[in-house]
């Protein structure tokens, strides 16, 4: 990989607060994730301050830069959204997922909170590696 397109590690690093954005609709998953996190629910329903944001959105964007060694390989055909989210995919699976699982459960979090939470790194890993794959 000789250069990055900058746009899409723009890009690719907003997709975990878009999808978190629409994750946590109470209309898609917010009324379960409330349920499962119990009395934390109403804790966070007052917002985060601004700094939480912003850290997240740079891990986001680390995760981004980490993401082309991954995804990009040097024949062209390979390089398409579905080539780069199944990658993707695939690291998230064997990297990203276990860390969080051993996280939430030294945390003593309900299995549902657990599975929810893996299921949206899951899609945003790999939606971030399909936009940088698309856009190699």
């Amino acid at each position: 990989m000789e250069s990055f397109n900058w746009l899409s590690f723009i890009i690719a690093g907003l997709v975990p607060s878009i999808v978190g954005f629409v994750w946590h609709q109470p209309k898609v998953f917010g009324q379960v994730m409330d349920k499962a996190m119990g009395p934390e629910a109403v804790r966070m329903k007052k917002g985060h301050k601004p700094y939480v944001h912003i850290l997240a959105m740079l891990l986001s964007f680390l995760i981004a830069f980490y993401l082309p060694y991954i995804v990009v390989h040097e024949v062209p055909e390979f390089a398409t959204f579905k080539h780069g989210a199944y990658h993707a995919a695939i690291a998230a699976f064997h990297f990203s997922i276990p860390l969080v699982i051993v996280n939430y459960l030294y945390e003593d979090k309900p299995f549902i909170y657990i599975v929810f939470n893996v299921m949206y790194w899951m899609i945003s890993i790999s939606i971030m590696g399909g936009i940088i794959s698309a856009m190699a």
